[in-house]
């Protein structure tokens, strides 16, 4: 009788917020209750991160392939969101990177950081960067190809913590002049930068919120949620 009460319940347990309910390129995060790419767009193992991305499409762009809302929509999925984004790169353990919680003591050679964070800066020539040249942006990206680094955080998505930023959308409260928000009244919509990038460690719950979401730069990427079916 047990036996046949746990077959007729289990179905009943495969609720929303199921690991099983992720497709395969993604992660479960338990604590968000959502799935999140394993890697940064276009979240092809081996392959290099996107850059020069907008959160919204640029009235300077002529299609959506450089658009993040656009593009995490066309493969149904979805921007992710601050909170989100912030608990899948803390992991289980809440840590403050995706590795632990403090930084190395001094700064590490680029090849031997924990994530790939220790990149030097190159100049780059802000007219060819705004036209996507697209020598000017293999130039200067410096972003590891997608798992690679193992950079791996607590929840298995990888590379939270440099490579490239990240767009997510944020409070409200995050905007003091309102420059990176879209939208009126409960329509409105802010954007943020997640993770920084090659060149710059920080925190996993540090945002950058002073961008215009049709911005890009050499280093501006994203990956995309989902919430279980």
């Amino acid at each position: 009788m047990r036996r046949l009460l746990a077959i007729l319940l289990f179905p009943l347990t495969l609720g929303a917020g199921d690991p099983a309910e992720c497709p395969d390129d993604m992660v479960y995060v338990k604590k968000a209750k959502v799935c999140v790419d394993r890697y940064e767009w276009p979240n092809i193992e081996g392959t290099k991160p996107a850059v020069a991305m907008t959160a919204v499409r640029s009235p300077w762009d002529e299609d959506d392939t450089t658009n993040a809302e656009a593009l995490c929509k066309s493969v149904g999925k979805r921007l992710c969101e601050m909170t989100e984004w912030v608990t899948a790169c803390k992991g289980k353990g809440g840590t403050d990177y995706p590795f632990g919680r403090k930084l190395p003591t001094k700064r590490p050679k680029a090849e031997d950081a924990p994530c790939n964070y220790a990149q030097w800066y190159k100049k780059p020539d802000g007219r060819k960067v705004f036209k996507r040249d697209p020598d000017e942006l293999a130039r200067l990206n410096q972003s590891d190809p997608a798992g690679e680094r193992g950079c791996v955080s607590g929840s298995k998505a990888e590379d939270m913590m440099g490579n490239v930023e990240e767009w997510v959308t944020c409070p409200t409260w995050m905007s003091r002049s309102g420059d990176n928000c879209r939208g009126e009244g409960d329509n409105k919509v802010c954007y943020c930068l997640a993770g920084r990038y090659w060149s710059a460690p920080v925190k996993c719950n540090e945002m950058i919120a002073g961008h215009d979401p049709a911005w890009h730069d050499y280093e501006t990427g994203f990956r995309c949620c989902l919430n279980p079916s």
